[in-house]
Protein backbone atom coordinates (compact mmCIF):
# COMPACT_ATOMS: atom_id res chain seq x y z
CA UNK A 1 0.00 0.00 0.00
CA UNK A 2 1.68 3.57 -1.00
CA UNK A 3 1.84 6.08 1.39
CA UNK A 4 -0.28 8.40 -0.51
CA UNK A 5 -3.29 5.72 -0.55
CA UNK A 6 -2.44 5.30 2.64
CA UNK A 7 -3.10 9.20 3.32
CA UNK A 8 -6.19 9.66 1.25
CA UNK A 9 -7.46 6.49 2.88
CA UNK A 10 -7.68 7.99 6.46
CA UNK A 11 -9.02 10.95 4.82
CA UNK A 12 -11.93 9.32 2.74
CA UNK A 13 -12.94 6.27 5.38
CA UNK A 14 -13.00 7.72 8.60
CA UNK A 15 -16.44 9.25 9.80
CA UNK A 16 -15.51 13.04 10.81
CA UNK A 17 -16.64 13.94 13.93
CA UNK A 18 -17.51 16.91 15.95
CA UNK A 19 -15.67 20.32 15.37
CA UNK A 20 -12.45 20.23 17.16
CA UNK A 21 -9.78 22.41 17.75
CA UNK A 22 -9.19 25.41 15.27
CA UNK A 23 -6.44 24.64 13.40
CA UNK A 24 -5.07 27.57 10.58
CA UNK A 25 -2.67 26.03 7.64
CA UNK A 26 -0.60 28.82 7.17
CA UNK A 27 2.83 30.03 5.40
CA UNK A 28 5.64 32.57 6.06
CA UNK A 29 5.06 33.48 2.58
CA UNK A 30 5.97 35.63 0.71
CA UNK A 31 8.70 34.37 -1.39
CA UNK A 32 10.67 37.02 -3.15
CA UNK A 33 12.64 35.40 -6.31
CA UNK A 34 14.47 36.18 -9.33
CA UNK A 35 13.66 34.92 -13.40
CA UNK A 36 15.44 31.63 -14.19
CA UNK A 37 15.71 31.06 -10.26
CA UNK A 38 16.23 27.68 -8.91
CA UNK A 39 15.70 26.67 -5.58
CA UNK A 40 17.69 29.25 -3.31
CA UNK A 41 14.87 30.28 -1.06
CA UNK A 42 11.93 28.59 0.44
CA UNK A 43 8.52 28.97 1.77
CA UNK A 44 7.28 26.79 5.25
CA UNK A 45 3.81 25.85 5.62
CA UNK A 46 3.44 25.16 9.43
CA UNK A 47 -0.20 25.19 11.68
CA UNK A 48 -1.53 27.62 13.93
CA UNK A 49 -3.96 26.73 16.65
CA UNK A 50 -6.70 29.53 17.79
CA UNK A 51 -7.64 27.70 20.77
CA UNK A 52 -6.05 28.96 23.39
CA UNK A 53 -6.41 25.74 25.53
CA UNK A 54 -7.24 23.00 22.75
CA UNK A 55 -9.04 20.04 23.81
CA UNK A 56 -7.06 16.81 24.83
CA UNK A 57 -8.47 14.52 21.99
CA UNK A 58 -7.63 17.38 19.59
CA UNK A 59 -3.65 16.77 19.33
CA UNK A 60 -2.52 16.41 15.39
CA UNK A 61 -1.58 12.79 14.93
CA UNK A 62 -1.36 13.22 11.19
CA UNK A 63 -1.45 15.94 8.58
CA UNK A 64 -1.94 15.85 4.33
CA UNK A 65 -2.05 18.93 2.02
CA UNK A 66 -2.92 18.77 -1.90
CA UNK A 67 -1.14 22.38 -3.23
CA UNK A 68 -1.20 24.02 -6.21
CA UNK A 69 0.29 27.18 -8.00
CA UNK A 70 -1.58 29.83 -9.67
CA UNK A 71 -0.23 32.78 -11.85
CA UNK A 72 -2.19 35.71 -11.18
CA UNK A 73 -3.38 38.36 -13.26
CA UNK A 74 -0.49 39.74 -15.56
CA UNK A 75 2.03 37.69 -14.40
CA UNK A 76 4.61 35.82 -17.00
CA UNK A 77 6.61 32.54 -17.18
CA UNK A 78 6.05 29.74 -14.97
CA UNK A 79 6.95 28.76 -11.09
CA UNK A 80 6.60 25.31 -10.06
CA UNK A 81 7.67 23.40 -7.56
CA UNK A 82 11.55 22.05 -6.90
CA UNK A 83 11.74 20.17 -4.00
CA UNK A 84 9.82 19.58 -0.31
CA UNK A 85 10.73 18.64 2.75
CA UNK A 86 10.39 18.48 6.78
CA UNK A 87 11.54 22.19 8.02
CA UNK A 88 13.75 22.06 10.94
CA UNK A 89 11.16 23.00 13.45
CA UNK A 90 8.87 20.28 12.18
CA UNK A 91 5.97 19.71 14.56
CA UNK A 92 5.86 15.84 14.77
CA UNK A 93 9.80 15.28 14.66
CA UNK A 94 11.03 11.89 16.17
CA UNK A 95 7.68 10.62 15.81
CA UNK A 96 6.57 10.96 12.32
CA UNK A 97 6.21 7.85 10.23
CA UNK A 98 8.04 9.66 7.51
CA UNK A 99 7.28 12.70 4.69
CA UNK A 100 5.69 10.88 1.79
CA UNK A 101 5.36 13.75 -1.13
CA UNK A 102 3.95 13.76 -5.00
CA UNK A 103 5.22 16.41 -7.16
CA UNK A 104 2.96 16.76 -10.44
CA UNK A 105 2.93 18.21 -13.48
CA UNK A 106 -0.78 19.75 -14.81
CA UNK A 107 0.01 22.14 -16.89
CA UNK A 108 4.08 22.82 -18.69
CA UNK A 109 5.40 22.89 -14.93
CA UNK A 110 5.43 20.91 -12.08
CA UNK A 111 3.10 22.95 -10.31
CA UNK A 112 1.17 20.31 -8.03
CA UNK A 113 2.25 18.75 -4.80
CA UNK A 114 0.93 16.32 -2.63
CA UNK A 115 2.15 15.89 0.55
CA UNK A 116 0.98 13.71 3.92
CA UNK A 117 2.99 12.31 6.90
CA UNK A 118 1.48 11.44 10.30
CA UNK A 119 3.00 10.21 13.70
CA UNK A 120 3.12 6.46 14.27
CA UNK A 121 1.31 4.73 15.99
CA UNK A 122 -1.80 7.09 15.09
CA UNK A 123 -2.23 8.05 18.76
CA UNK A 124 -0.94 10.49 21.25
CA UNK A 125 0.08 13.14 18.98
CA UNK A 126 1.14 16.53 19.46
CA UNK A 127 -0.39 19.53 20.69
CA UNK A 128 -0.48 22.36 18.02
CA UNK A 129 0.69 25.62 19.50
CA UNK A 130 -0.91 28.87 19.01
CA UNK A 131 1.79 30.89 18.12
CA UNK A 132 4.35 30.34 16.52
CA UNK A 133 3.57 28.45 13.69
CA UNK A 134 4.89 24.57 14.06
CA UNK A 135 6.87 23.70 10.85
CA UNK A 136 5.18 20.73 8.78
CA UNK A 137 6.62 21.76 5.27
CA UNK A 138 9.16 23.04 3.68
CA UNK A 139 9.04 23.93 -0.38
CA UNK A 140 11.27 25.40 -2.64
CA UNK A 141 10.64 26.67 -5.98
CA UNK A 142 11.79 27.24 -9.53
CA UNK A 143 11.12 29.87 -11.89
CA UNK A 144 11.55 30.08 -15.70
CA UNK A 145 13.67 32.65 -17.46
CA UNK A 146 10.83 34.84 -18.24
CA UNK A 147 8.99 34.88 -15.36
CA UNK A 148 7.91 38.10 -13.42
CA UNK A 149 4.74 39.25 -11.20
CA UNK A 150 3.30 37.38 -8.72
CA UNK A 151 2.11 33.39 -8.06
CA UNK A 152 -0.33 32.33 -5.49
CA UNK A 153 0.43 29.19 -3.39
CA UNK A 154 -2.87 27.21 -2.83
CA UNK A 155 -4.68 24.32 -0.56
CA UNK A 156 -7.55 22.44 -2.39
CA UNK A 157 -9.95 21.96 0.21
CA UNK A 158 -11.70 18.65 1.22
CA UNK A 159 -10.93 15.57 3.27
CA UNK A 160 -8.67 13.53 1.05
CA UNK A 161 -7.13 16.84 0.02
CA UNK A 162 -6.39 19.01 2.70
CA UNK A 163 -6.74 18.09 6.22
CA UNK A 164 -5.23 16.97 9.78
CA UNK A 165 -6.17 14.02 12.29
CA UNK A 166 -6.66 14.75 16.09
CA UNK A 167 -5.99 11.21 18.55
CA UNK A 168 -9.92 10.72 19.82
CA UNK A 169 -10.14 7.33 21.62
CA UNK A 170 -11.94 5.75 19.09
CA UNK A 171 -9.37 6.43 15.96
CA UNK A 172 -7.84 9.51 14.68
CA UNK A 173 -10.53 11.60 12.66
CA UNK A 174 -9.44 13.65 9.92
CA UNK A 175 -10.67 17.16 10.65
CA UNK A 176 -10.37 20.59 7.65
CA UNK A 177 -8.55 23.29 8.22
CA UNK A 178 -10.35 26.35 9.37
CA UNK A 179 -8.57 28.50 7.24
CA UNK A 180 -8.79 26.34 3.90
CA UNK A 181 -12.34 26.38 2.56
CA UNK A 182 -14.15 22.64 1.99
CA UNK A 183 -14.27 23.05 -1.61
CA UNK A 184 -12.25 24.72 -4.68
CA UNK A 185 -8.75 26.45 -3.70
CA UNK A 186 -7.91 29.12 -0.72
CA UNK A 187 -4.87 31.15 -0.66
CA UNK A 188 -2.47 30.44 1.66
CA UNK A 189 0.66 32.18 0.29
CA UNK A 190 2.51 33.80 -2.51
CA UNK A 191 5.68 34.23 -4.36
CA UNK A 192 7.14 37.05 -6.23
CA UNK A 193 9.01 37.92 -9.41
CA UNK A 194 10.14 41.60 -9.51
CA UNK A 195 9.97 42.34 -13.14
CA UNK A 196 13.52 43.10 -14.71
CA UNK A 197 12.80 47.04 -14.82
CA UNK A 198 12.30 47.23 -11.47
CA UNK A 199 15.00 45.01 -10.21
CA UNK A 200 17.31 47.97 -12.31
CA UNK A 201 15.82 50.57 -10.94
CA UNK A 202 16.25 49.19 -7.26
CA UNK A 203 19.74 48.68 -8.13
CA UNK A 204 20.22 52.11 -9.70
CA UNK A 205 19.03 53.75 -6.52
CA UNK A 206 21.15 51.64 -3.99
CA UNK A 207 24.31 52.79 -5.88
CA UNK A 208 22.81 56.52 -6.31
CA UNK A 209 22.59 56.55 -2.42
CA UNK A 210 26.23 54.67 -1.94
CA UNK A 211 27.61 57.59 -3.96
CA UNK A 212 25.96 60.02 -2.04
CA UNK A 213 26.94 58.71 1.52
CA UNK A 214 30.67 58.54 0.32
CA UNK A 215 30.79 62.34 -0.67
CA UNK A 216 29.49 63.83 2.51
Amino acid sequence: MSIRFLGLLIGTLLISGPAGATLDLVTNSPLVMSPGQVGGGSIVAGVTNSDAVPPAADNLTGWQTTLILIPDAGATGTIGFLSAALPASYLLAGINFGLSTTISTTTSTNDSLFAFDANVPFSGGVAVPVAPAAGLLEMEFSASGDASGSFGLFALGGLGMTEWSDNAAAGPTPREFANVASTGATRIGEIRIPEPASVLLLGCGLVALAGGRSRR
